[in-house]
């Protein structure tokens, strides 16, 4: 197992101005990981009764529990924290007013999102470690295989 990647050449202009977006990396190669599927809460839920003493239909369950109280909690303006997973909390996507008094949260607040942060370790070194990619090794994607 791996995690894929495509190879893109940087060519960025400013889109205003017709200059080239960080002229260091102009022309350079760099990765872009990529998906080539997906796995779904049935898959999932039958992957976790496997590897424990759950049946599929309790860890589904538990998922469906979880997601509700984890909506909950953030829409009440608290931050969810799963250890060893992460932090969710909902964030707010505006426009900007010219006072305060002009705000208007139905005009001016065109979206909300769910910001997530994943769990991390600091390293004796001061490095950030990551139980969600310390083990991950990256290959090329094979040609034609990713969109």
């Amino acid at each position: 197992m791996a995690l894929l990647y495509t190879l893109y050449q940087w060519d960025a202009t400013d889109k205003k101005t017709g200059e080239p977006i960080n002229p260091s990396a102009q022309g350079k190669w760099f990765a872009r990981a990529c998906q080539i599927g997906e796995m779904g809460t049935d898959e999932l839920a039958e992957r976790v009764s496997y590897a424990t003493t759950v049946t599929k239909a309790d860890v589904k369950a538990v998922i469906e529990g979880l997601i509700k109280e984890m909506q909950d909690a953030m829409n009440n303006s608290q931050t969810v924290v799963l250890d060893g997973i992460g932090r969710f909390k909902l964030g707010i996507t505006c426009t900007g007013a010219i006072e305060p008094g002009d705000f208007n949260a139905n005009t001016n607040i065109t979206g909300v999102h769910v910001n997530f942060l994943p769990a991390y370790n600091n390293t004796k070194d001061g490095r950030k470690n990551s139980p969600w990619t310390n083990r991950t090794k990256c290959r090329e994607a094979p040609k034609n295989a990713v969109e």
